[in-house]
């Protein structure tokens, strides 16, 4: 089964970052001014489909951070390709 992550541009605290989720939850926040071939590089064998809703609420919880108005997420993670030790740290 191919890992499908969606995938938005959204513009936080005066920069542009791609974020992806997948139906689990966030796995990517890409860097500030990159472009989507950041995540391609990151995820080579998944299928990205344009975000609809997926990454929505973890934009509002970065925006919040990166603005001081937030300290803790509670978003949830998706890691796909980590292995169990990387996923317990």
């Amino acid at each position: 089964m191919m890992l499908v992550i969606y995938y938005r541009r959204h513009n936080l605290a005066g920069h542009t970052y791609y974020l992806g989720a997948t139906a689990q939850g966030l796995c990517f926040v890409g860097s500030w001014a990159q472009t989507l071939a950041e995540l391609q590089s990151f995820y080579p064998l998944a299928e990205l489909r344009p975000a609809t809703t997926q990454t929505e609420a973890a934009a509002t919880e970065l925006a919040q951070y990166l603005n001081g108005q937030r300290r803790k997420f509670t978003i949830p993670l998706a890691w796909p390709q980590a292995t169990p030790l990387q996923q317990a740290v």
